[in-house]
């Protein structure tokens, strides 16, 4: 049977990634548009952007994976390190790229290099020049402009662009590319939304698997392991889109535990917080569960309480509505059900206009997600709440979170810790729920956990 499933999961996700591709990476037309657009918005003026630099992780030839700055690449499509992109907005608007010369000696250890030439032609630049040229060409550049976009807040470059404008006697005006860019990336368009479908889709199948392989007596290590393995498996990031949370028992109430590195036991919950990136687009994917499969009847009650506020706030997420309506919504619920079973006291309406909740409930319940797992794009317009729209994607995920020794709290529910987390994709007549092919019922939860004996692996 894990064989027929698995086959069916990869001929499925196959098939989808092969869209992705014609969408991604055969259409370099979808990152010339994006620049065009960029330089639409600007109106006038010259951009820099640069992406990020390989970082060592030790040694003096040991580097951390590459991933490209997000608005580099989000214009781009081009992911080397060190490259610098140039827009230059007006009637005659033009993308100029900066990158490594191509250099066989380098590639024999490296891989390859698309040089500028080849850059040039592969990804629809107007222009590409040697990384060497930056110093010749920027200074002539920006003489001829009177606005310049760029982030100051990009501390590596800032010293080099200063020394650009000292080589010119143009006085120019500072603009954010950010304000921007931040606001094209909120919106994603059908080849993102697709992309985003399928990671989360990897993301889903994962934390299935997780479920599927978990025992008392195995170490957080060993689901961490399995996650990565499945994300690698259809074609994530090494360690998909950040860094996993497998975190049992009282870990679990620590909210970005990262160590990984506890036995897990019998009775005990496991909160699993992980997403692939495909194609640098992350999926957010949270999912509790008891390690030996039977929730306890404590665990069974806040995991029932978190997943009634989930779905009411899952039903909040709707064009029109503003984006802490969802959050408004898992904090009512939240409360109402606490004082239910006396972990909160008092009258419900003031309970909830003081965030009571908040004891138990410490963090936001949604986030932009995109390029970034906390993706950009503004919450607030004019200082009120953006309203949803088509084309938003964000996480909806509320917990609750009662560490040991927390006072006023019977000790029978210590060391409780649920999260449940989904990406909802913003549609024009409602919503839909990318990550809705993980397990997250208790009645599919429980019939899911330790069905996988994996003993043939070691």
């Amino acid at each position: 049977l894990e064989g027929e499933d698995r086959g069916c999961e990869k001929i499925e996700t196959l098939l989808l990634f092969f869209k992705i591709l014609k969408f991604l990476v055969l259409d370099k037309e979808l990152f010339v548009g994006r620049r065009k657009r960029f330089a639409e918005l600007m109106r006038e003026g010259i951009a820099i952007i640069p992406t990020s630099s390989e970082v060592i992780r030790n040694g003096r030839d040991t580097y951390f994976p590459h991933r490209p700055d997000s608005d580099f690449y989000y214009l781009t499509g081009f992911s080397e390190s060190d490259a610098v992109l140039v827009v230059i907005a007006g009637k005659n608007a033009r993308s100029i790229l900066f990158c490594k010369k191509k250099n066989k000696q380098k590639e024999k250890w490296t891989g390859y290099l698309y040089g500028p030439k080849k850059a040039q032609i592969e990804f629809g630049f107007y222009e590409a020049f040697e990384l060497e040229k930056l110093d010749q060409e920027l200074p002539k550049l920006l003489s001829q402009e009177k606005y310049l976009f760029f982030d100051w807040q990009n501390l590596d470059w800032s010293n080099r662009v200063r020394a650009w404008l000292a080589g010119t006697r143009n006085v120019l005006d500072f603009r954010n590319p950010k304000s921007i860019l931040h606001e094209m990336r909120l919106i994603k368009s059908p080849a993102e939304i697709l992309t985003m479908s399928y990671a989360a889709k990897v993301s889903a199948l994962a934390h299935k698997k997780a479920m599927q392989i978990c025992k008392p007596e195995m170490m957080e290590y060993e689901l961490e392991a399995e996650l990565v393995r499945e994300f690698r498996f259809h074609g994530s990031a090494l360690l998909g889109a950040y860094t996993p949370i497998v975190a049992s028992g009282n870990n679990a109430c620590t909210l970005h535990y990262v160590k990984n590195n506890r036995m897990m036991e019998s009775g005990n919950l496991v909160l699993v917080d992980a997403g692939s990136e495909i194609g640098n687009y992350a999926s957010d994917i949270t999912r509790t569960f008891p390690v030996n499969g039977k929730f306890t009847k404590e665990q069974r009650i806040i995991y029932g309480i978190v997943l009634k506020s989930q779905l009411a706030a899952i039903g909040k997420a709707l064009p029109g509505n503003s984006f802490l309506e969802p959050d408004k919504e898992a904090r009512k619920v939240i409360t109402r059900e606490l004082l239910k079973i006396g972990l909160l006291r008092g009258n419900p309406r003031t309970l909830i206009k003081k965030n009571a909740c908040a004891k138990f409930f410490p963090h936001g319940t949604s986030h932009w997600l995109g390029f970034d797992v906390h993706d950009v794009g503004n919450y607030q317009i004019n200082g009120k709440p953006r309203k949803l729209e088509p084309g938003m994607v964000l996480t909806v995920e509320p917990g609750i979170y009662i560490p040991r020794g927390m006072q006023g709290v019977d000790k029978k529910w210590w060391g409780i810790g649920v999260r449940i987390e989904d990406d909802v994709l913003i549609t024009e007549k409602g919503n839909e729920v990318l990550s809705k092919d993980a397990p997250k019922s208790v009645e599919e939860i429980e019939r899911t956990v330790g069905t996988i004996d994996l003993n043939w692996r070691i």
